[in-house]
């Protein structure tokens, strides 16, 4: 499957799934994901077939129609989830691209809630996901057993992945999920980072991740 899918380790996916749906939501303290997800159940009522997740996965182009009409977008094919086209959750907001502008459209990207949650879990430490502060786990994070000093953009894209795929119905890692392509994803989000985004706009988004 290639380098990048090589990188997708088992364990990372299996936690996750067990956790996703405390972080698909912006304040899980306040309110859980609505209908709620057991962490053992069977993920068929997951991805588009769940309507918060739903919002979640569909590309952020397309939200408008979505919240106006879910379900017919769902049914109807209105909405095609492909790796091109950037899913909602990687935006910021309680409703993750709502203020999505197509001119602007890197406002706000790779600022989402899930992502950054996703981010914390796997290279710090689960328990600091959901935190402000520092990792409660008396177990080190990868950050710590690898090295790491900093978020770069191959961790920011490999959560991106991982992100996505907790969020949807799959039961087993595959490579496409459907027309979505996890490693054209990957690199997309790669190749933005490093060849297309503004410096700018590219350090304050270290700094934040960083921070």
């Amino acid at each position: 499957m290639g380098k990048v899918m090589r990188r997708v380790r088992s364990d990372d996916a299996s936690h996750l799934k067990k956790v996703i749906g405390m972080y698909a939501v912006p304040y899980p303290d306040k309110k859980s994901l609505e209908p709620p997800l057991g962490s053992n159940e069977s993920r068929s009522r997951m991805g588009f077939n769940h309507p918060e997740l739903a919002r979640l996965l569909c590309p952020v182009k397309h939200l408008s129609s979505f919240l106006n009409n879910p379900t017919e977008s769902v049914e109807y094919g209105h909405v095609t989830a492909v790796s091109a086209n950037w899913p909602a959750f990687l935006y910021c907001g309680d409703i993750p691209g709502e203020d999505f502008n197509p001119v602007r459209f890197d406002k706000g990207f790779l600022h989402g809630f899930v992502l950054i949650r996703v981010l914390k879990h796997i290279f710090i430490s689960p328990s600091s996901a959901l935190s402000n502060g520092e990792s409660k786990s008396t177990r080190p994070g990868n950050r710590k057993l690898h090295g790491m000093r900093e978020v770069t953009a191959e961790h920011i894209a490999y959560s991106a992945v991982h992100a996505h795929y907790s969020l949807t119905s799959r039961e087993k890692w595959k490579q496409h999920d459907g027309v979505f392509d996890y490693a054209d994803f990957y690199y997309r989000i790669l190749n933005f980072l490093t060849c297309k985004a503004d410096k700018k706009w590219r350090q304050s988004l270290y700094s934040y991740l960083n921070k």
